[in-house]
């Protein structure tokens, strides 16, 4: 049996497990709908079918239909799914019946005979074909390619096809095809040669720009990520982002840059290639070097510094080696004395991310036993994260910084044990006091806002449990060993 045989018995037989449930919506469906080959998406503005082939692309950019078409697997089986719908229709004369079959069911004269128990058999006598598992992507997807066809229609356009012996690229033209039939590493190595132009001022940001968005959208895959550096895209990339002290002309807008950092944080993310090719290239030095430039008195602005946090996070996360590297090099100290500070919520809720998650993979990280030496810091770091506990209006952040503050105290018992915390009316009062009246009054306002019993307030009071269980601990534990 050929490769079209089979595909009509397997479509046939999963319209005989459905066809009682779906025969009514089918009609339904086709009654509402213009007679197509097929049903064309017409929100993103790319149309197939219809005869709108050679206005596809003018309602939308090539970048938003790549995007749309491979930014989803699904999206993907779905494109493939039409272009095998295109391979029926132009299949040689004598295959009609078995299209009929794909797109009608079966008939009287049908070759395809069905057995009691309802599993098709074949024409000649041979063993019934086992039906297709049910379930997944692909069985959805065939059922909208039926249910969104026209099976008069797919005739009369096979037999044009036939007798004009058209292609795909007849169709649907060559900007089409080449469209969805990508060459990755061409398109990865084309896109670096124009990165390389950003030290060139004559060309404009926008140029720049428009290179960072599709090798962004290229990188978002964990393998074109991995091949970044073999195909000289990384080096270029680094010093957009990062521009050498030694090429100051090289230095683009701060918004070229952010966007840059952006670019290195998702190819570094949960990549730990990527994220050894950014060490060999003396990344960590580099991104950390930028971070005075987002102190409190720093020249750059918040939005440039959330994508250092991001890229800087996306380095160090895994990896118990350069989390070490990066607490030797003052990158947590950082985080507490300036990247709690920022004027920003959001940035300061990445440093609280940033912190959580490495000492969560690193409990032995060095930076907690400088942090346990150090009383100044640790009654900063204390007085920081409860004021968001407490007087943040943001939604995530008191949730952010009780999860920090657990992390630290399972970490290490010593911390925040002679910590005082001091009130703006002359009070004084013991941390875990102050975490507790903290916590009730992020919880209160919780409930408030969202109501008793709401999701986000019970994980607030299961966060602030845990925490104090873990301070208590820690304090019995001291106690006992004085």
């Amino acid at each position: 049996m050929n490769s079209a045989a089979a595909a009509a018995q397997a479509s046939l037989c999963l319209q005989q497990q459905q066809q009682q449930q779906q025969q009514q919506q089918q009609q339904q469906q086709q009654q509402q709908q213009p007679a197509a080959p097929f049903a064309s998406w017409s929100s993103g503005g790319f149309q197939v079918g219809s005869g709108s082939a050679a206005q596809a692309g003018k309602a939308g950019s090539w970048k938003s239909l790549r995007r749309f078409l491979f930014g989803r697997p699904s999206m993907t089986l779905m494109v493939a799914l039409l272009f095998l719908g295109l391979f029926f229709l132009a299949l040689p004369a004598g295959h009609g019946e078995e299209l009929e079959l794909l797109t009608t069911g079966p008939s009287s004269s049908s070759s395809v005979e069905t057995a009691q128990n309802g599993v098709p058999a074949t024409g000649d006598g041979t063993a019934p074909m086992q039906p297709p598992q049910a379930g997944g992507v692909m069985e959805d997807l065939l059922h909208w390619a039926i249910q969104h066809s026209d099976p008069e229609t797919l005739k009369e356009v096979m037999k044009k096809y036939q007798n004009s012996n058209l292609t795909l690229k007849d169709v649907y033209g060559q900007d089409v095809l080449d469209a969805l039939f990508v060459d990755e590493a061409a398109s990865i190595r084309h896109l670096v040669d124009q990165l390389h132009d950003f030290r060139n001022q004559s060309v404009p940001d926008e140029d720049i720009e428009a290179v960072l968005d599709r090798l962004e959208e290229f990188v978002e895959q964990v393998d074109n990520a991995g091949n970044l550096h073999k195909l000289g895209g990384l080096r270029p990339l680094m010093d957009c982002a990062m521009p050498l002290e030694e090429e100051p002309e090289a230095k683009r807008s701060a918004e070229i840059r952010a966007k840059a950092l952006l670019v290195l944080g998702v190819a570094t993310q949960n990549n730990p290639p990527v994220q050894a090719d950014v060490l060999s290239l003396g990344g960590l030095e580099r991104i950390l070097a930028l971070l005075p430039k987002c102190s409190q008195s720093g020249e750059e602005g918040p939005a440039y510094c959330g994508k250092l946090l991001f890229a800087i996070s996306a380095l160090v996360r895994n990896d118990v080696e350069i989390q070490e590297s990066a607490s030797d090099k003052g990158l947590f100290q950082w985080l507490v004395r300036e990247g709690l500070m920022s004027k920003s919520v959001g940035n300061v809720k990445k440093a609280m991310g940033i912190l959580e998650t490495v000492i969560g993979q690193n409990p032995n990280l060095p930076f907690i036993g400088a942090l346990v030496d150090d009383q100044q810091l640790q009654d900063g770091l204390a007085s920081s994260l409860l004021d968001y506990v407490r007087d943040s209006s943001d939604v995530d952040a008191p949730e952010k910084a009780l999860r920090l503050f657990g992390r630290l105290l399972e970490s290490n018992g010593l911390l925040f044990t002679s910590t005082i915390i001091h009130h703006e009316d002359g009070r004084q009062t013991k941390f875990l006091d102050a975490l507790e009246q903290a916590a009730f009054v992020a919880v209160k306002r919780c409930e408030v806002g969202a109501g008793p019993g709401d999701e986000l307030c019970e994980n607030l009071k299961a966060l602030a449990t845990e925490a104090l269980d873990a301070g208590k601990v820690a304090q019995h534990l001291q106690s006992q060993e004085l």
